[in-house]
Protein backbone atom coordinates (compact mmCIF):
# COMPACT_ATOMS: atom_id res chain seq x y z
CA UNK A 1 0.00 0.00 0.00
CA UNK A 2 1.19 3.55 -1.02
CA UNK A 3 1.33 5.62 2.38
CA UNK A 4 0.23 9.13 1.50
CA UNK A 5 3.94 10.63 2.80
CA UNK A 6 5.48 8.88 0.00
CA UNK A 7 2.41 9.73 -2.65
CA UNK A 8 4.01 13.70 -1.41
CA UNK A 9 7.63 12.86 -1.84
CA UNK A 10 6.65 10.53 -5.04
CA UNK A 11 4.54 11.85 -7.44
CA UNK A 12 3.16 15.91 -6.28
CA UNK A 13 6.88 16.74 -7.74
CA UNK A 14 6.16 15.41 -10.93
CA UNK A 15 2.11 15.95 -11.05
CA UNK A 16 2.53 18.86 -8.85
CA UNK A 17 0.90 19.68 -5.79
CA UNK A 18 -2.81 18.90 -4.87
CA UNK A 19 -5.28 21.35 -4.61
CA UNK A 20 -4.83 23.27 -0.82
CA UNK A 21 -9.07 23.68 -0.13
CA UNK A 22 -8.15 26.86 2.37
CA UNK A 23 -5.86 28.65 -0.54
CA UNK A 24 -8.79 27.65 -3.52
CA UNK A 25 -11.10 29.46 -0.62
CA UNK A 26 -9.27 32.34 -0.64
CA UNK A 27 -8.14 33.05 -4.28
CA UNK A 28 -12.21 32.13 -5.37
CA UNK A 29 -13.27 34.84 -2.58
CA UNK A 30 -10.81 37.35 -4.35
CA UNK A 31 -12.06 35.87 -7.84
CA UNK A 32 -15.85 36.12 -7.52
CA UNK A 33 -15.02 39.85 -5.97
CA UNK A 34 -14.31 40.71 -9.65
CA UNK A 35 -17.03 38.80 -11.32
CA UNK A 36 -18.59 39.30 -13.52
CA UNK A 37 -15.12 40.44 -15.52
CA UNK A 38 -14.48 42.19 -18.94
CA UNK A 39 -13.94 39.56 -21.08
CA UNK A 40 -17.48 37.80 -20.08
CA UNK A 41 -19.19 36.34 -22.84
CA UNK A 42 -22.40 37.43 -23.51
CA UNK A 43 -24.42 36.70 -26.40
CA UNK A 44 -24.08 32.73 -26.34
CA UNK A 45 -25.67 30.18 -28.77
CA UNK A 46 -28.52 27.98 -26.82
CA UNK A 47 -28.05 24.12 -27.97
CA UNK A 48 -30.45 22.71 -25.16
CA UNK A 49 -33.05 21.68 -27.29
CA UNK A 50 -30.16 19.25 -28.92
CA UNK A 51 -29.36 15.57 -27.77
CA UNK A 52 -25.82 16.26 -26.19
CA UNK A 53 -23.65 12.73 -25.36
CA UNK A 54 -20.91 13.38 -22.98
CA UNK A 55 -17.85 11.40 -23.96
CA UNK A 56 -16.29 11.32 -20.37
CA UNK A 57 -16.12 8.17 -18.29
CA UNK A 58 -19.17 7.16 -16.46
CA UNK A 59 -17.89 8.15 -12.71
CA UNK A 60 -16.30 11.16 -14.15
CA UNK A 61 -15.65 14.35 -11.85
CA UNK A 62 -15.01 16.23 -14.32
CA UNK A 63 -16.80 15.76 -17.49
CA UNK A 64 -15.67 18.71 -19.91
CA UNK A 65 -16.66 17.22 -23.40
CA UNK A 66 -19.57 16.04 -25.44
CA UNK A 67 -20.65 15.88 -28.76
CA UNK A 68 -24.88 16.66 -30.49
CA UNK A 69 -25.53 15.24 -34.16
CA UNK A 70 -28.90 17.10 -35.63
CA UNK A 71 -30.89 18.06 -38.56
CA UNK A 72 -32.40 21.63 -39.10
CA UNK A 73 -34.15 22.32 -42.20
CA UNK A 74 -32.93 19.26 -44.58
CA UNK A 75 -29.06 19.35 -43.08
CA UNK A 76 -27.42 17.53 -41.01
CA UNK A 77 -24.53 18.91 -38.13
CA UNK A 78 -21.96 17.88 -35.52
CA UNK A 79 -21.29 20.05 -32.83
CA UNK A 80 -18.61 19.14 -30.23
CA UNK A 81 -18.89 20.84 -26.63
CA UNK A 82 -16.09 21.32 -24.70
CA UNK A 83 -17.07 22.88 -21.34
CA UNK A 84 -16.34 26.75 -20.85
CA UNK A 85 -15.25 27.65 -17.25
CA UNK A 86 -14.45 31.35 -18.45
CA UNK A 87 -17.28 33.22 -16.97
CA UNK A 88 -16.62 31.98 -13.40
CA UNK A 89 -12.59 33.06 -13.73
CA UNK A 90 -11.55 36.49 -13.83
CA UNK A 91 -8.35 37.15 -15.77
CA UNK A 92 -7.07 39.81 -12.72
CA UNK A 93 -7.42 37.37 -10.37
CA UNK A 94 -4.84 35.11 -7.99
CA UNK A 95 -7.07 32.42 -9.49
CA UNK A 96 -6.43 33.09 -12.88
CA UNK A 97 -2.58 33.08 -12.15
CA UNK A 98 -2.66 29.95 -10.36
CA UNK A 99 -4.84 28.17 -13.58
CA UNK A 100 -2.01 29.45 -15.80
CA UNK A 101 0.76 27.82 -13.61
CA UNK A 102 -1.09 24.74 -13.38
CA UNK A 103 -1.50 24.67 -16.99
CA UNK A 104 -3.52 21.25 -16.89
CA UNK A 105 -5.36 19.03 -15.03
CA UNK A 106 -3.34 16.01 -13.91
CA UNK A 107 -4.03 12.54 -13.67
CA UNK A 108 -1.55 10.54 -11.37
CA UNK A 109 -2.58 6.63 -11.29
CA UNK A 110 -4.70 5.54 -9.02
CA UNK A 111 -5.28 8.58 -7.75
CA UNK A 112 -7.79 11.81 -7.93
CA UNK A 113 -7.31 13.96 -10.34
CA UNK A 114 -4.96 16.81 -9.71
CA UNK A 115 -7.25 19.65 -10.94
CA UNK A 116 -6.39 22.68 -13.09
CA UNK A 117 -9.28 24.34 -11.37
CA UNK A 118 -10.69 24.25 -7.37
CA UNK A 119 -13.73 21.99 -7.30
CA UNK A 120 -16.47 24.52 -6.84
CA UNK A 121 -15.52 25.65 -10.55
CA UNK A 122 -14.77 22.39 -11.79
CA UNK A 123 -18.34 21.31 -10.66
CA UNK A 124 -19.90 24.92 -12.63
CA UNK A 125 -18.33 24.21 -15.72
CA UNK A 126 -18.98 20.46 -15.96
CA UNK A 127 -21.05 19.19 -18.64
CA UNK A 128 -22.77 16.61 -16.08
CA UNK A 129 -26.58 17.44 -15.08
CA UNK A 130 -28.05 20.98 -16.37
CA UNK A 131 -27.50 23.32 -19.37
CA UNK A 132 -23.87 24.74 -19.10
CA UNK A 133 -21.56 27.05 -21.21
CA UNK A 134 -19.64 25.78 -23.51
CA UNK A 135 -17.63 26.18 -26.07
CA UNK A 136 -18.82 24.84 -29.21
CA UNK A 137 -17.30 23.72 -32.68
CA UNK A 138 -20.08 23.38 -35.35
CA UNK A 139 -20.12 22.06 -38.80
CA UNK A 140 -22.48 20.53 -41.39
CA UNK A 141 -21.84 16.69 -42.37
CA UNK A 142 -21.85 16.07 -46.35
CA UNK A 143 -24.88 13.89 -46.67
CA UNK A 144 -23.21 11.63 -48.61
CA UNK A 145 -19.41 11.09 -47.15
CA UNK A 146 -19.87 12.51 -43.49
CA UNK A 147 -17.37 14.42 -43.87
CA UNK A 148 -17.23 18.24 -42.73
CA UNK A 149 -19.14 20.33 -45.26
CA UNK A 150 -18.60 24.43 -45.60
CA UNK A 151 -17.58 26.37 -43.07
CA UNK A 152 -16.30 25.23 -39.42
CA UNK A 153 -17.78 27.89 -36.67
CA UNK A 154 -16.57 28.53 -32.96
CA UNK A 155 -19.77 29.24 -30.87
CA UNK A 156 -20.21 30.01 -27.12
Amino acid sequence: MFDEDAYTATIEPLYGARRDAQADAARLAQNNDLLPHAYAVHRRVDFTTYDTYCIDPPGCEDADDGFSIFTASTRRFLAIHIADPTEWVSPDSALWLDICERGVTRYPSNRAPIHLMPKDVVDRASLNGTAKNALTVLTEIHPETSAPAGSVRLLF
